[in-house]
């Protein structure tokens, strides 16, 4: 079943601002300066998140990110997208409370 969550800007803007971490941060800026984003209705499978990235060449700062992944208790995220003159994708928890990884995506 896809449940849907209502998290507004300002919401997503506390919640990233809790993790002291760049990507976080960065994204945290983008959101304030009017960058469009979405959370996703549904969850997908953490295990498949983390198969996915791994098969691909990651930069050093992408790491960090699938550690907090890896870590997470939760089997499975809700995605987010953050798109201003960068791009992030977030990983939330499936109720949408905490966001459990941040990751810059580059051009």
């Amino acid at each position: 079943m896809r449940r849907t969550v209502n998290l507004d800007r300002n919401q997503l803007i506390t919640l990233l601002g809790y993790v002291p971490d760049p990507a976080y941060l960065a994204c945290q800026a983008e959101l304030s300066a009017g960058a469009t984003f979405r959370v996703h209705d549904g969850t997908v499978s953490r295990d498949n998140v983390l198969r996915t990235y791994a098969s691909r060449p990651q930069p050093p700062a992408t790491h960090e990110a699938l550690r907090r992944l890896a870590m997470s208790g939760y089997p499975h995220l809700r995605l987010g997208a953050v798109s201003g003159n960068r791009r992030f994708v977030l990983f939330l928890d499936p109720d949408a409370r905490q966001v459990v990884a941040c990751l810059g995506v580059y051009r």
